[in-house]
């Protein structure tokens, strides 16, 4: 992947490397493994970068079906706003022998919108990459539970088992707290799992900047920052998993993200600056290419030797412009009373 990719992936977040310093006749320290704390390092990182391997290529290649799932998420909502409309007006219409019968159509029709959503949801769960092995099998028995649910209450209201209002209120209230509310909080640890995949993702990413590639010497404490709030918001993440109230997993979920804002502006500053670096280096290669005198270097005058081609070439041009001067340039008399600024020869030519 380019370098500025790499960095950019960083705009999003940053997070948590051990690190130690020891005197050089001190014994290295340890951790209550045994294991030195550069090796609890090391391994945290091949933990991490086995954890993350062929996350970036499942996503690309996933990338298609993605958008496919989402535009066919964004049109179900539709359709079920445009029924919950319909089915408003149709109420306000009906009396109250009609009531119920408008009541039991609108919510079944609402339940098969729902299954299809699931239908779809599972697949997409499925093929989703950087998900926990456990926090996926949930996820796929609770869509699995309110699905079956939902065709049994479909099923009941098509063939009259609700007879009366209350009937049909509290078949709604046992799905939405025995399968609904379980649902929701399963697939919230789904995006949960997802999220810390992604920040492992741009960790290692990071981190393999910093080893492999030339960084400004000010540009490299602003990633080791960003990996160090990643790691820190990846580990925030962990004890959301044992969160069992779907209200409080989501408010602790978002609080998380919001504190994001502190990585995003730290990578954002090491990216910028790492770009604007390689940006002048290039432009200063470029320039150095074209020119007459690509030999020279910054703050010297030592040129590089030019072709015998090259040298007539120059100082024809040289000769030509010197004696195909108007009178005024030669004199000094301009036009507009300047004095006389001699032309050197290109690049001093000898």
């Amino acid at each position: 992947m380019p370098l500025p990719s790499r960095i950019v992936g960083v705009l999003l977040l940053t997070g948590g490397m051990f690190c130690s310093a020891v005197a050089a006749d001190t014994p290295p320290l340890e951790t209550g493994s045994g294991e030195t704390l550069d090796q609890a390092e090391e391994r945290l990182w091949q933990e991490r970068r086995k954890r993350t391997s062929g996350f970036w290529g499942t996503v690309m290649n996933n990338r298609k079906a993605t958008e496919t799932f989402k535009k066919q998420y964004r049109e179900r909502r539709e359709k079920q706003k445009d029924l919950r409309i319909t089915c408003k007006k149709d109420l306000r219409r009906a009396n109250r022998d009609t009531k119920l019968s408008h009541m039991l159509r609108c919510y079944r029709s609402g339940l098969l919108l729902d299954l299809e959503t699931l239908r779809k949801e599972k697949q997409h769960i499925d093929q989703m990459a950087g998900i926990d092995a456990t926090v996926q099998a949930d996820a796929t028995a609770a869509i699995a539970s309110l699905s079956d649910a939902i065709k049994t209450v479909a099923d009941a209201a098509d063939i009259g088992v609700y007879s009366t209002e209350p009937q049909l209120l509290e078949a709604k209230q046992n799905l939405e707290l025995l399968y609904r509310v379980p649902y929701r909080l399963t697939i919230t640890k789904v995006r949960i799992s997802r999220a810390q995949t992604w920040l492992e993702h741009l960790m290692v990413r990071t981190q393999d900047v910093l080893e492999h590639e030339t960084v400004p010497g000010d540009v490299v404490p602003l990633l080791k920052t960003s990996i160090d709030c990643l790691g820190e918001r990846h580990d925030r993440m962990n004890s959301l998993f044992s969160i069992d109230d779907i209200d409080s997993l989501i408010t602790q979920y978002r609080q998380v993200n919001s504190d994001l804002k502190f990585c995003i502006d730290k990578a954002r500053e090491g990216y910028t600056l790492h770009a604007d670096r390689q940006k002048a280096q290039e432009d200063a290669k470029r320039a150095l290419q074209e020119s007459p005198c690509r030999g020279r270097t910054a703050g010297s005058d030592t040129l590089a030797p030019l072709s015998r081609s090259e040298r007539r070439k120059l100082f024809k041009s040289h000769l030509t412009d010197r004696y195909t001067r108007q009178p005024h340039e030669e004199t000094g008399d301009s036009p507009s009373g300047g004095e006389n600024q001699q032309q050197a020869l290109p690049c001093d030519l000898p």
